[in-house]
């Protein structure tokens, strides 16, 4: 399993810088999965026959973790005594017929004082003699958090008149969860029950339920646990519960790296939020393009006028296209429908990223949109009727003319000829005036009514600005939505890696214990509290 975590470890990673380049996540949000460290110790993982039981004794100044160390290994092989709080010191005991080239390829005994001994009960299991915790020195504090990787069982040592003083395990309960736990109460020729039923309830208040406290003297010959407490060593030290052990690091390991992913894909939200999203942005953008509409019609007008006069509006109408009046409309808009996502719990960033050109290049868009409008509309001026008939007009202005003459002409032909015949006269005066009369009305007809039905340049220009103002809103519109939509698509393209990942997490979390996890075991390990 520790390869896979360490892929784990890099896809969550990976997956975390993504979301952070994508606005996703903050950089804090992005850090927590660097803290996520694979652990120094993680080749130790295999637990396999060869590597020993790391028992590490814990405790503060005084309660007599050497002399019990001494004790168990039936030799003096720690030091004891005043020289104890001042040791800077981690001191590694095992047994003689130990490969010391094994343990310094498993452990870092480059940082330690190496010793041995010769109690063969303890063959596999390696002591940690530990600096006082509780000491004053800052150094021994660092130096006991760096091996923690490394240790499988705590054996913390109190003492009758010092078991109150839990500044020191309180720190090492940070990393409690990945360590089976021994409690001894050293001295117990000084001691009595009740100290050992309150020292009881002080772990259960920490978190332990039925912590396991033995009682020694090493200084005395009274009875006490330190047989059990050497079985119970013996027992740990074997092959099925230091594979559980192991097994538990790497599952608590899991948990800590899935509750990271489970806590920014909190942060990042719900998809079917987006509904609320789009619901209010259409509200929001429907008042602002009513709100708009309603107001720039007195500029509208003045550009009206500038591009019927100007064909195209001076450098001095050019700020109506698009004020800061509007602007800033617009931007309200916007900071709208960002606050909606805040409310709804959703990341702005990618959005408000977005978005951030758009509230620069709206001026000139509404401007160019406008500006193209107009053009368009006195391309082609007036309505569609209106076009129709004034072609009309053009060609009876040409065709009418043309065929009154033709029958004046006739006319003239006819009353010639028939004169000819007759002997009357040609023609008279009254034909002349009604001839030049007919001729005149059917072209001052028609090019009358043309003069007076030709379209108004500026109301062409008014009713294409005006329908520039709809289109160029609503190309906007379309724009912001795809926007929101696409954050969404994005959204859930995000999410589906970091829940595949969850699930890979939550089946490693959760798979059974194959190992045969002791009663005994489990009063020595801290509940496993899964999310």
């Amino acid at each position: 399993m520790a390869y896979e975590y360490s892929e784990w470890l890099d896809q969550a990673r990976q997956w975390a810088q993504h979301a952070q380049r994508q606005g996703w996540l903050s950089a804090r949000q992005r850090a927590t999965f660097d803290h996520t460290q694979l652990s120094p110790a993680s080749h130790l993982n295999d637990a396999s026959d060869e590597k020993p039981l790391v028992v590490a004794f814990m405790g503060g100044t005084g309660v007599g973790k050497s002399s019990l160390l001494n004790r168990l290994a039936d030799q003096d092989i720690a030091q004891t005594g005043i020289r104890r709080p001042t040791s800077r010191e981690v001191t590694l005991y095992h047994h003689q017929q130990l490969d010391s080239a094994t343990l310094s390829a498993q452990l870092p005994t480059t940082e330690v004082v190496m010793a041995c001994h010769q109690q063969h009960a303890f063959q596999q299991v390696v002591w940690l003699d530990m600096p006082d915790i509780d000491s004053i020195e800052t150094q021994h504090r660092d130096m006991v958090w760096r091996w923690l990787p490394y240790i499988d069982v705590l054996l913390y040592v109190v003492s009758p008149e010092r078991y109150r003083d839990d500044r020191g395990w309180r720190l090492l309960l940070q990393e409690g969860h990945k360590h089976a736990w021994l409690f001894v109460i050293n001295h117990w020729d000084q001691g009595d029950a009740s100290q050992r039923q309150a020292f009881a309830q002080q772990l259960i208040e920490a978190g332990f339920n039925e912590p396991l406290i033995l009682a020694t003297s090493c200084t005395a010959q009274v009875p006490d646990d330190f047989i059990q407490l050497g079985q119970t060593i013996q027992t740990l030290a074997k092959t099925q519960a230091n594979q559980h052990i192991h097994q538990r690091n790497n599952q608590l390991r899991c948990h800590a790296l899935r509750q990271c992913l489970i806590d920014s894909m909190t942060s990042i939200g719900d998809l079917a939020l987006y509904r609320n999203v789009l619901k209010n942005w259409r509200q929001t953008w429907t008042t602002l393009t009513e709100t708009l509409e309603q107001s720039y019609d007195w500029p509208l007008k003045k550009l009206a006028q500038s591009y019927a006069a100007h064909d195209r509006p001076p450098a001095a109408d050019a700020e109506l296209f698009w004020d800061q009046w509007a602007q800033s409309r617009f931007e309200d808009t916007l900071d709208q429908v960002l606050q909606t996502l805040t409310d709804q719990g959703l990341p702005t960033t990618p959005l408000k990223n977005r978005w951030q050109s758009k509230r620069s290049q709206i001026g000139v868009k509404m401007r160019d949109q406008l500006d193209l409008a107009a053009r368009a509309a006195l391309a082609r001026p007036g309505y569609g009727w209106q076009r129709g008939l004034l072609k009309l007009l053009r060609f009876l202005e040409v065709t009418l003319p043309m065929g009154t003459m033709s029958w004046v002409g006739f006319q003239a032909y006819q009353g010639f000829y028939q004169s000819s015949l007759t002997q009357q006269n040609y023609l008279g005066l009254n034909f002349a005036i009604h001839a030049v009369l007919l001729i005149s009305l059917s072209w001052l007809l028609p090019f009358f009514l043309h003069k007076k039905l030709q379209p108004s340049l500026e109301q062409s220009a008014l009713r294409g600005l005006r329908l520039g103002l709809k289109q160029g809103l609503a190309q906007i519109a379309v724009e912001l939505e795809q926007d929101i939509n696409q954050m969404r698509k994005d959204h859930e393209a995000l999410l589906l890696p970091a829940q595949a990942l969850n699930d890979e997490l939550s089946q490693a979390e959760t798979t059974p214990d194959q190992t045969g996890n002791s009663d005994l075991l489990k009063t020595m390990l801290l509940p496993f509290i899964k999310t």
